[in-house]
């Protein structure tokens, strides 16, 4: 199904009754430039969701289906929440543009950004990515318990204020942030069984927004060889 004319998309809340219930197996927004609420669940047609023109995403959820790509060529801004989880079927979130990532905790469930348990997710790979933020800073930033994930690359990030969070990804091998000079809280690395490299050679400080707690922890990832923190 292609959506024309649609430039901003307030609303959009797509589930679906049982397996298989509809024919349609990919949405097209060809103009769409800026979608302020995107939820679907429970849903198994739909494989793909693309659109090349989307610059603004204020609230998403993708959550158990069997959704094989989302591809948004041009997004650069993620605001308020971001939840993707428990797509057997997904393979790629292709956002080769996101520049910014800014929570917000409105009293509701769009309090994080969290990508978990999609299992045939093999990397993240979003190079212009600079900032992490959100206000109040306890919003945490998620990538866990996605079995076949196997790099992520942040090389552009130069700042992350608010907790974040890398753990229980089964095949991960490599974590690289070669511009990251703060992660102002929580720092955390764990359980991560056949993580080889972490290279973070910018890095200047940890945790300074916290006050007698660990900030930094690195933990449960045996294999590490590479770590890489020169600063």
């Amino acid at each position: 199904i292609t959506f024309v004319n649609i430039t901003n998309l307030s609303s959009l809340n797509w589930t679906s009754p049982g397996p298989m219930s509809r024919n349609i197996v990919r949405i097209n927004f060809p103009v769409l430039t800026n979608l302020s609420y995107f939820r679907m669940e429970n849903e198994f047609s739909i494989r793909s969701i693309y659109a090349p023109l989307l610059e603004t995403i204020t609230r998403f959820k993708l959550e158990n289906t069997s959704t094989i790509e989302v591809i948004f060529s041009n997004l650069k801004d993620i605001r308020r929440g971001f939840s993707v989880q428990n797509n057997a079927q997904l393979l790629s979130l292709e956002f080769p543009q996101l520049e910014k990532i800014d929570l917000e905790d409105d009293n509701s469930i769009w309090r994080y950004f969290q990508i978990r348990n999609n299992t045939l997710l093999t990397a993240i790979e979003w190079n212009q990515l600079t900032e992490i933020t959100g206000i109040p800073y306890h919003l945490s930033f998620n990538i866990d318990n996605n079995d076949s994930l196997e790099r992520i690359e942040l090389n552009a990030l130069q700042d992350i204020k608010i907790n974040f969070s890398i753990h229980n990804n089964l095949s991960l091998q490599t974590i690289d942030f070669q511009q990251l000079a703060n992660a102002h809280r929580l720092f955390n690395f764990q359980g991560n069984p056949v993580l080889t490299s972490l290279s973070a050679p910018q890095l200047f400080s940890v945790g300074d927004y916290l006050f007698g707690r660990t900030s930094f922890e690195i933990n449960g990832n045996p294999l590490l060889l590479n770590l890489d923190l020169p600063s």
